[in-house]
């Protein structure tokens, strides 16, 4: 037998061949690493590898198929392929549980179509060197891949983010120039009840959420618009993706619009929200959220943005106007049969609640005035050579 970071890393290795030769996806990963979760739905016989550095005898069956069947749920491909162990155990492999080791593969019809991968593995005179350098290559690996891939399959999440960037510079710029971030972000579009009323810019409802004039705000949301949109652009495709997105954004203003009269708003979050909720109805449609390591994922990430959401200066009535949207489009996007009458019901009852909150809106015909932020955004446009800008919202405001 050999020591436990040789497996770790022939376990690391193999994961590497597979997302370089197969264009496989690395999924999941136990908590103790002794197995990793591969996918790719364009592979018609193997969609779904596990790869384990544990013997087959200590493999768990009923754990293995509930997780493989959540996966294929997710990911929209059969819960079909096989469980490879690194562990040169070779007494309990049959078609679908198989040992891969140096120059040794299973005799198994599902694992013949990998190609060489017998000489994928080798032992190592220093197994713990051998998995640094499995780590390392993997990450290259995984990272050249996301980069091709992503670009092509999630057109949507990049443009927003290239729009959230361009403005970003752009408000770097401003800022650069000598004028403070508050007014730089009404000055590009932020939410500002004042300018609504008053100057009629109803596109502050949309502007605000591509809008960000801190590095770590930016990064954090597209950090998040990333993680959320890999996973559900391609299940809601590009139209309604996006039109979650822009609802959320709208939506988490609106609220804004109503319990907060003098904020400055901007971000992405109001969208990102939308899409959290979106998400959890999906994963109830589908019944993925039966399945308790994505539950716990789903509490998690829950936990953590109400923990974000109660942090000073973060707008609290943005993420519940944003996640409230995201859940309406969740089921009226939804496609399970048995949910024909529902989708029907919350289409009528979104469509009163919009409407209930647009009344709300137009009996809140009232801001908070900040002549020092009305006068300094004027000045700015004025010195940026927008004078015929600066002269109507002097003329709409004063």
């Amino acid at each position: 037998m050999y020591k436990q970071t040789q497996y770790d890393s022939w376990l690391i290795e193999l994961s590497n061949y597979f997302i370089k030769e197969y264009g496989y996806q690395m999924i999941t990963m136990s908590k103790d690493n002794t197995e990793i979760w591969m996918v790719n739905p364009l592979n018609k016989v193997n969609p779904i590898v596990m790869l384990s550095s544990l013997p087959i005898s200590r493999f768990n069956a009923e754990a293995i198929g509930k997780h493989r069947e959540s996966l294929a749920i997710v990911f929209k491909t059969m819960a079909e392929g096989i469980n490879i162990s690194v562990y040169p155990e070779k007494d309990y492999i049959t078609e679908k549980n198989v040992v891969v080791g140096p120059l040794y593969k299973s005799n198994s019809l599902a694992l013949s179509q990998f190609k060489n991968i017998e000489t994928v593995l080798k032992e190592s005179n220093n197994p713990d060197r051998a998995l640094s350098k499995a780590v390392i290559n993997l990450k290259r690996t995984v990272q050249q891949s996301q980069k091709k891939s992503f670009v092509k399959a999630f057109p949507v999440t990049n443009a927003i983010s290239t729009i959230c960037i361009v403005i970003f510079s752009i408000a770097v710029y401003l800022r650069m120039s000598g004028i403070d971030s508050t007014t730089t972000a009404v000055m590009l579009g932020a939410f500002y009840k004042r300018f609504i009323l008053d100057a009629h810019e109803y596109w502050r409802f949309i502007t605000a959420g591509f809008l960000h004039v801190d590095f770590v705000h930016i990064m954090m949301n597209l950090f998040a618009l990333r993680n959320l949109g890999s996973m559900l652009e391609p299940v809601y495709g590009h139209k309604k993706f996006l039109a979650i997105l822009l609802a959320g954004i709208i939506g988490g203003n609106a609220f804004v619009y109503i319990v907060d009269s003098g904020v400055v708003g901007l971000g992405l979050s109001g969208g990102l929200f939308a899409l959290l909720g979106a998400l959890l109805v999906y994963l109830i449609e589908t019944q993925a959220i039966k399945n308790p390591k994505v539950l716990r994922q789903v509490v998690s990430i829950l936990m953590i943005n109400l923990f974000i959401s109660l942090m000073p200066g973060v707008s609290m009535a943005a993420h519940i106007g944003g996640f409230q949207a995201g859940v309406f489009l969740g089921f009226v996007f939804s496609k399970r049969s048995s949910w024909s009458t529902l989708r029907k019901q919350v289409a009528v009852l979104g469509s009163i609640f919009a409407i209930a909150i647009i009344y709300i809106m137009t009996q809140k015909p009232y801001t908070t005035v900040d002549l020092a932020l009305d006068n300094r955004v004027i000045d700015a446009w004025s010195q940026i050579g927008l004078k015929s800008y600066a002269d109507r919202l002097l003329r709409l405001l004063f």
